[in-house]
């Protein structure tokens, strides 16, 4: 651990400081003035040879070093430096406890941070759905509401749509357009649209109001040769068209609508003032709306 690497440094550090002390007194220089007098030689002691082993004087020096290094260490003068050692030891032991303290708060906050940042985005998303939500709930629905083919002239039939707004809000820039067309069913070829610049009305329709007509007739007529194979699947007149709108809140909105008189089931006309009627039914493909 790093802290106890620091307090070894330390008490490393204490005990070069007393060592170098101990060396600087025993190097010292002596106080004592030297004097001129030149004294009488006294004559030669004797020396006496003692014999010691070796080892033990050097195990006894080493003793007696080690001891005294002890003994000078934890002297009364060095008292204020043991104790700065162990304030130190002391002040090592609170910074550590201190940061581990901040590294919890730390983590804490870092959790109530992503906790909130999740909260927010879940506020986000409830709030985005509560939106979508109303949009849905109180925008314009402007869909077909039922469709017939009325045979004023044998030749020339009138197809009329009726569209109506469903929802809760106007329908704005209400434009559209219609078409007719004759083959067999299905559809083996793509059913003309007008060009992008083709020019229509443009209206508003009320929600809940009566609904849009939309007529058109058939032209040119019909060649009398194929007016018997009117209404099966050789001759299937398909009625078709496109109605677009901007509900309130400015989103652009659409309704695809593709009608049959004819087709794989049979049709159940009805005389209605001397003139034939039927209901159109739609496709199974073009009927689409946003």
């Amino acid at each position: 651990m790093r802290w106890l690497a620091a307090v070894l440094a330390i008490f490393a550090v204490s005990a070069i400081i007393v060592n170098g002390q101990e060396k600087s007194s025993k190097t010292a220089p002596s106080q004592h003035p030297a004097e001129n007098v030149h004294k009488p030689e006294a004559p030669a002691p004797a020396i006496v040879p003692i014999k010691q082993e070796e080892s033990e004087i050097q195990k006894n020096s080493a003793k007696d070093h080690a001891n005294n290094y002890l003994s000078r260490l934890f002297s009364a003068e060095n008292l204020p430096n043991i104790l700065l050692f162990f304030a130190g030891i002391g002040g090592i032991g609170v910074a550590v406890s201190t940061l581990k303290a901040i590294r919890r708060q730390a983590d804490i906050m870092e959790r109530q941070i992503a906790q909130a940042a999740e909260g927010g985005k879940q506020t986000d998303q409830i709030i985005e759905t509560m939106r979508d939500n109303a949009v849905r709930e109180l925008r314009a629905y402007v869909c077909l509401s039922h469709a017939k083919i009325e045979f004023r002239q044998e030749r020339a039939p009138e197809m009329q749509v009726y569209m109506k707004n469903f929802g809760k809000t106007p329908a704005y820039d209400v434009r559209w357009w219609i078409h007719t067309w004759i083959g067999p069913y299905p559809l083996q070829e793509k059913l003309p649209e007008p060009p992008s610049d083709f020019q229509t009305a443009v209206s508003t329709l009320a929600p809940g109001g009566d609904p849009h007509i939309m007529v058109t007739r058939r032209t040119p007529p019909i060649q009398g040769g194929v007016m018997h194979l009117i209404g099966t699947a050789q001759g299937t007149i398909y009625v078709y068209g496109k109605l677009t709108y901007r509900d309130c809140f400015g989103n652009p909105q659409f309704t695809n609508f593709r009608l049959l008189h004819g087709g794989s089931e049979p049709i159940y006309p009805r005389s209605k003032d001397g003139m034939t009627v039927a209901l159109l039914k739609p496709d199974r493909e073009g009927n689409e709306a946003s």
